[in-house]
């Protein structure tokens, strides 16, 4: 895997289960910063203990520039409405903990017109299943859908805090 290269993580029939998993699940607001804050995501969110967490992990750890050593869970399931976005963000927090993410995998579970990935260099209309993975102190956003929903997973690879 190489890092801004869009791969394929989950067939359809996978895609189609996550979200199914997730309707099973209370609808959260989009939590940014700790917090419900509509300025900077105002889509909905699922928390999902997701079982094969090797599906994330396997990727990430095979970005020999980063030393993931865990995979965040549970996973971050969003739920993307017309005009749900969101805003600029970077996923690395500075923070005094041992730990840290590291790496942000996002795969498309639904594709919706108009909901791109971005970062500041990079633009990506993934498909279903399609994922990347960018370094989580990157800025990146999630555009609204025109029409329809997209339904995206997110994981982070975790290690020792580069902050620190």
């Amino acid at each position: 895997m190489k890092l801004y290269e869009p791969f394929q993580l989950f067939t359809s029939e996978e895609c189609d289960q996550i979200i199914q998993n997730a309707f099973e699940l209370t609808e959260e607001e989009g939590i940014a910063g700790g917090k419900y804050n509509p300025g900077v995501r105002n889509n909905k969110v699922f928390w999902l203990d997701y079982q094969d967490i090797g599906k994330f992990q396997t990727p990430m750890m095979s970005i020999t520039d980063y030393s993931v050593t865990w995979i965040q869970e549970p996973i971050q399931v969003s739920k993307y409405e017309k005009e749900q976005y969101y805003h600029w963000h970077k996923d690395q927090f500075e923070n005094t903990r041992t730990s840290a993410r590291l790496l942000t995998l996002t795969c498309t579970l639904q594709s919706a017109p108009g909901a791109i990935f971005e970062t500041k260099d990079h633009s990506f209309d993934l498909k279903q299943g399609q994922a990347v993975i960018i370094p989580s102190d990157v800025d990146h956003r999630a555009l609204p859908p025109i029409s329809g929903t997209r339904w995206a997973v997110t994981a982070w690879g975790m290690g020792t805090n580069p902050n620190l």
